[in-house]
């Protein structure tokens, strides 16, 4: 009688045919570095975010800039334009970096602090406009 194991023998990677990946790849396969890939999106879109985060904090900046410097800029809807300034300034220097960060890299390398604390602020800054004017 043949004995019989209890996992299965020979390699992996070149018994297996069919799936999702060919007979020479394993599953998980990694980078020579020991990272996985991520492909063309890690490089673009932290550029796309950059241009964005810069572009909305000039204009933010601008905005409140005006406001604070000309008095007969000075209204009721123009303070409420300037509330809704400061909101997007703080989310766009509180959250776009490190989104962009994380969307660059693998895994989240900021400590605990950070993930909850920048997951509460994007969850949380829509409604602060709402909640200072009310």
């Amino acid at each position: 009688m043949d004995a019989v194991t209890p996992y299965p023998t020979g390699d992996f990677a070149t018994t297996y045919t069919g799936g999702w990946f060919s007979s020479t790849e394993t599953p998980n396969a990694t980078d020579p570095g020991g990272e996985p890939s991520l492909g063309p999106e890690a490089d673009i879109v932290p550029a796309i975010f950059a241009v964005i985060c810069l572009v909305g904090a000039a204009g933010n900046a601008f905005v409140i800039f005006m406001v604070y410097r000309f008095a007969e800029l000075r209204t009721v809807t123009n303070y409420y334009i300037v509330n809704l300034a400061v909101t997007d300034l703080a989310f766009l220097i509180c959250c776009v970096p490190f989104s962009a960060a994380k969307m660059a890299t693998p895994s989240w390398e900021y400590g605990e602090f950070l993930c909850k604390f920048v997951f509460y602020f994007m969850q949380h800054t829509p409604f602060i406009p709402k909640a200072s004017t009310a």
